[in-house]
């Protein structure tokens, strides 16, 4: 459709447009041809809607928990307002929703109680010993003694580890400090 009007004819058969503006637009309608047109349909699309639609009366039920709804929304007159029926939850669904949130959690605690996989640890570890060389805390007991690293760590995590030598292989011990890995407390030997 090219008629500039278009918009506004089609306001006024919806029924939005009243007043000086329906006026107006209706002698529009009178000298145009394509919005004519356009009226023309919707009334042939109306009437068949009429004629030939289905329809389907509301059951009493529905059409009592609407008037319900309207009356609370109004304000609530308990006089005035249909009561609903209440909807008793049985025993059974009780029993099973229970058991759904039990099920659920036994769940979650399972999986926060598991043991951290390989991988898992490792990148742990790995990520640790990056902290402790960021923030240039690398050794927190300095010294090449295992007499003193292991006493060290003794009074500090629940099992102390043992502490070796391994200078002949070419790792000399320099000391030792306190890590986390996992979110346990982790003797760190480096």
């Amino acid at each position: 459709m090219s008629c500039a009007e278009s918009l506004r004819t089609q306001a006024f058969i919806d029924g939005e447009i009243d007043g000086a503006e329906a006026e107006s637009i209706e002698r529009h309608i009178e000298s145009c041809p394509e919005c004519q047109a356009v009226c023309a349909d919707a009334a042939l699309v109306s009437d068949a809607m009429r004629a030939e639609a289905s329809r389907y009366a509301a059951p009493e039920s529905l059409r009592r928990r609407v008037q319900a709804a309207l009356a609370l929304d109004k304000g609530y007159d308990p006089a005035r307002a249909i009561r609903l029926p209440r909807v008793e939850r049985g025993f059974w669904s009780g029993l099973f929703s229970g058991a759904g949130v039990t099920a659920l959690a036994a769940g979650v605690a399972g999986l926060m109680l598991l043991p951290p996989s390989a991988a898992t640890l490792a990148d742990a570890v790995v990520q640790a010993h990056t902290d402790a060389l960021m923030r240039g805390r690398e050794i927190t007991v300095v010294s090449t003694d295992h007499h003193t690293v292991k006493p060290w760590f003794a009074g500090r995590i629940a099992l102390s580890p043992p502490v070796v030598d391994f200078a002949a292989e070419g790792f000399k011990l320099v000391g030792g400090r306190l890590d986390k890995a996992a979110g346990a407390p982790a003797a760190a030997m480096p």
